[in-house]
């Protein structure tokens, strides 16, 4: 069965996905049945890192990265900048691709 995706878009989509979290927690689902995570934001390389200050992205991730750690059939969790060759990362057109 294809896994499901949760695509964040911005800042309320990182809310949004930190909320589905947060639920999934609460309601018992494996950690290996988790969507995989794709957050658009064109703005968030600023913000990530050791030395970042907190940001929902940071809190997204945290999150995530302890509700999946050890799991056999781990989601994805992919940051996908929707500008062409922004930070030198590929185009969100190539990710889209790949999540669909």
């Amino acid at each position: 069965m294809a896994r499901h995706s949760l695509v964040a878009v911005g800042g309320s989509g990182q809310s949004a996905a930190i909320a589905y979290l947060r639920l999934a927690t609460l309601s018992g689902i494996h950690p290996g049945d988790l969507p995989n995570i794709y957050v658009v934001d064109a703005d968030i390389k600023d913000r990530t890192g050791a030395d970042a200050k907190p940001s929902l992205y940071n809190s997204l991730k945290d999150l995530f990265d302890k509700l999946t750690h050890g799991a056999e059939n781990k989601p994805d969790f992919k940051l996908v900048f929707p500008y062409a060759h922004q930070h030198g990362e590929v185009r969100a057109e190539r990710h889209l691709r790949i999540m669909f």
